[in-house]
Parts: structure tokens; sequence; C-alpha cells
């Protein structure tokens, strides 16, 4: 293990330490922005290819042998996907009210994007994984390019809004992704990001046991704080807000419904808080 000090990629500090270890990463903490990181050391080796491994078709599908993903993402997921999508579309439109181009990077199967398009917006997304892009396609009927902003050919200065949903924490280096989000909108134009929120009641309670601590899938670990640092690099105008953890369809057995309402108390108290779950970027282009 690396016990060396690691420098901060968010905000080029060297003022960290190793905070505990995950699947056999470092896990190190920022002291100036506050973000936490698998150690820079542990995954640099890692070529785009190894880290777009992570996202086959079994990180889609139910397998025992894998820890990472989902136990069957499209089958589980499309009705809770679809139901969060009109809500935080909702909260776009209002920021956003003349619906124009939308974005969403990171689309999966584009769940999102069919609500988008329901609503009236000129969509389009990409996804690095093919197994999800390419059932947007062809069951979703939705322009969905396989791959990432590093090899798809995205128009710049184009899109009214930019979206990506839990895709900062995955990727290799969040500096330039927003340098990159920021070139493809237009004047304007709102970036919309969200990510767990590395402060919340939750994070706070289980440490190193935060289900989402869990590298080499997530890499970084934002906060309210770590956020700003990284959207005033490009962004003058942005919002960072707190948001309550969205809940999962869970089969209604008796013991079930008991942990869902366990689940909404404690969800709703990390809430009022102000330790919820859930952070949110708006940032504006101007």
């Amino acid at each position: 293990m690396n016990n060396n000090r690691e420098t901060c990629k968010i905000c080029s500090s060297q003022n960290t330490s190793k905070h505990f270890e995950k699947n056999g990463y470092d896990i190190y903490r920022c002291f100036d922005c506050g973000v936490m990181f698998a150690a820079t050391s542990e995954f640099d080796h890692h070529d785009m290819d190894t880290i777009l491994n992570l996202y086959a078709k079994s990180y889609f599908q139910d397998d025992a042998k894998n820890t990472l993903g989902y136990r069957d993402y499209i089958q589980d997921k499309k009705e809770e996907k679809e139901r969060i999508a009109a809500f935080e579309l909702a909260a776009i439109e209002k920021r956003k009210p003349d619906k124009g181009r939308l974005l969403d990077i990171g689309c999966a199967a584009g769940f999102f994007l069919h609500v988008a398009q329901e609503r009236g917006w000129h969509v389009a997304g990409i996804e690095p994984a093919e197994y999800a892009a390419r059932y947007g396609r062809n069951r979703m009927g939705l322009d969905v390019k396989t791959g990432t902003l590093e090899t798809v050919d995205l128009p710049k200065n184009y899109y009214d809004v930019v979206t990506a949903w839990d895709v900062i924490e995955h990727v290799l280096d969040p500096l330039q992704f927003m340098e990159q989000a920021h070139g493809l909108l237009r004047k304007e134009g709102l970036l919309v990001l969200g990510t767990p929120n590395s402060v919340s009641l939750a994070a706070q309670l289980k440490r190193r046991a935060w289900v989402h601590i869990r590298p080499p899938e997530h890499l970084f670990y934002f906060n309210p704080k770590s956020l700003g640092y990284l959207c005033r690099k490009h962004f003058d105008d942005y919002d960072i807000v707190q948001s309550r953890a969205y809940y999962s369809r869970i089969k209604p057995t008796l013991k079930n419904i008991s942990k869902r309402l366990l689940f909404r108390v404690f969800n709703n108290f990390s809430y009022f808080i102000g330790l919820g779950e859930y952070v949110k970027v708006y940032a504006r282009k101007s």
C-alpha cells in the first residue's frame, strides 16, 4: 500500500492523507477541498479500455460473480428511473423553460432521455457501455452514441442542457470532464450533474462501508465544498443543492415494507439536518 501523500486532482493540494483502504485501493481525503478519492498511484495505470471493461453486459444484469452494478438494470430500474427523470426534468425546466437540445452523458439505457423527449426536448446521449447504448438505440429509438467525451465527436457550443447523472464519481479526471462539458454548452446553457454526498449522514456513520465507496467503479467522492472547487474552474454561475436519496423499488413483503419505512425516516431526517445522501449541481455557462 502507498502511504505517501497524494496530490488532489480537484484542487492540486498535497494536504491529503490516507483515510482507509477499500477493495485494495487506498482512499485519501483532501483537507483543502474536502474530496475523497482513490489514490492516483492505484489507478493511473488503467487505460480507458480497462475502465470501460467494468461496464460490460454483466454490469447491467444479474451475475453472482459481479460485485459492481445492478442485478437487472433494464428490468428493475426502468419504472424507477423514468419517475426520477420526470422529477429532475421539472427542476431543470424551472431554470431552462425554453426546451431545446439536451445531451445526457452516461445515459445508460436512455430512460432519462426517453422522458425528456416526451416532454419536448431534442435529445441525444452518449454511453460507454455498448450493451446499454444499443438498448437505447434499438429498443428506445434514441440517438445514443457508444463512447465517452474523449472518444465521441460532439458539436461544441451546441447544447442548451448537458446532464450527467451519477457520472462524475466514475471519471478519471473530473476537471477535464467539466472543461469538456462546458465546451459543449451554448451561451447560457446549463450543466446539471448529480453525485452521492460524501458528507451525508449515512456516509459519516458507515465510513468505509458506505455503499458508494466502491473503487474502481467509483473513484471520487464529492461533497458540496469539493463540487464548488470543481465548478469554479469553468463556471462563474452555479448552484449546489443537496437532496434525499431516491427510493428503490422493493418487493412488498412485510420485512421489506419495514425496511423501506426506516429508510424513508432516515432519508428525510438526513435531508432535514442538511446531510442528505445526494448532491446536485446546476452550472450556467455565462
